[in-house]
């Protein structure tokens, strides 16, 4: 009997050092017995220029993209994961903000990617599911029975991107047979859009891999004192520096970790503290390590307009560990009833870090309770539904 096939697309390389949506459900796909082709990002010669001249966050990510390239991809038990490459980048810039560079990208991938889709038996499929507008070529380029277009995040809020990909975004949520979006006001936004059928199914969680981890304190965190106070995650514009050099200021007997890659230089008003801790980019399986030898888990976001529709997985990960949230207050956070302590207020933020510090009782366990039943596992059951 012929197994299901999907195709996943997403601008995220696979071996990536973020697991986000797109990697859990290319997972859930997987131990449901279908036959998965992960599609990532391609590279292109301006991404090996950029990669040498700019940011360390280019050189974390392209030796994944390049490797994956080399070796004609790679079998992960029921997934293929491949990352190709191409002569067109989608990028604000020059020639390539164009919507002719959106709806070509896919005719200009070396070997050809349907050629490769073929020899992997995937030139034909059930369903073709997309992370990002940049792949809706895949559409024309491989026969398939339904198409799902994933929205985990208002593109408007994303300015590096340009308009022509929030167009192309547009006209894909009017075309493919259902749109996943992660929260309420990402609903609303698809519906006017004009959509034709829309299934809200917020972020989750890998319970089991973060809640049962048994991993010793990292070294690095030993050195640290008690008691800790992390962030894990990706520290960006809207990761607010002033918000958590106030709460280092007023509380010099807890130390702020932060883990996630960043620029030396780029957080000046931190970098200066004594009980700050920047640790940098770390692998996705020693993640649970850090957050269970922590006491508070926080989410310092900026309140920026496209924030308001961001599902943070991290809520999800630190409390799958036990770990209490206190984070900045925004619409979908409000939305989502959980145990996270919300602040609108500097003073209110440290407040929330103190209380959450002195109270013993029962957080802990409403917090995995919560985690438990936002699970992927469980979003899945719901996804399969329609699929």
């Amino acid at each position: 009997m012929e197994r299901t096939k999907i195709i996943i697309a997403s601008p995220h390389v696979w071996n990536s050092p973020y697991m986000v949506g797109s990697h859990q459900y290319a997972k859930c796909f997987s131990d449901h017995n279908w036959m998965v082709a992960y599609i990532s990002a391609p590279i292109t010669p301006f991404h090996i220029i950029y990669h040498f001249m700019s940011s360390k966050r280019a050189k974390v990510i392209l030796p994944q993209r390049w490797r994956s390239w080399i070796k004609g991809g790679e079998q992960i038990d029921n997934i293929w994961t491949y990352a190709p490459f191409g002569l067109i980048p989608i990028a604000n810039q020059f020639i390539f903000n164009s919507s002719w560079a959106i709806k070509n990208a896919g005719k200009f991938l070396t070997p050809p990617l349907k050629k490769k889709l073929e020899e992997k038996e995937f030139d034909a499929v059930d369903t073709i599911w997309l992370d990002s507008p940049l792949f809706g070529y895949l559409l024309e380029m491989v026969p398939h029975k339904k198409s799902v277009l994933r929205v985990a995040d208002d593109l408007s809020g994303f300015p590096e991107l340009g308009k022509n990909v929030i167009e192309a975004e547009k006209r894909l949520m009017r075309k493919v047979d259902l749109v996943v979006v992660t929260c309420m006001s990402l609903e609303r936004k698809v519906r006017n859009i004009g959509a034709k059928n829309i299934l809200c199914l917020p972020n989750g969680v890998d319970f089991d891999y973060f809640a049962n981890d048994t991993s010793l304190e990292p070294e690095d965190l030993k050195r640290i004192p008690n008691p800790r106070i992390i962030y894990v995650g990706s520290i960006e514009r809207w990761f607010d520096e002033r918000l958590v050099a106030y709460a280092a200021l007023h509380r010099e007997d807890v130390s702020f970790v932060i883990v996630g890659s960043y620029n030396k230089g780029t957080f000046p008003k931190l970098e200066g503290l004594r009980n700050v801790f920047f640790l940098g980019k770390r692998d996705y399986s020693r993640i649970p390590s850090y957050l269970k030898h922590s006491h508070v888990g926080i989410i310092p976001f900026k309140r920026l307009p496209f924030i308001d529709s961001v599902n943070p997985i991290k809520l999800y990960e630190y409390m799958a560990c036990g770990l209490p949230v206190v984070s900045t207050k925004w619409k979908t956070l409000e939305e989502m009833a959980s145990p996270a302590l919300l602040a609108e207020t500097k003073e209110e933020f440290l407040q929330n870090i103190s209380d959450t510090l002195e109270s013993k009782v029962g957080i802990k366990d409403a917090c995995v309770k919560y985690a438990s039943k936002n699970s992927w596992t469980k979003r899945f059951k719901v996804l399969n539904e329609y699929l």
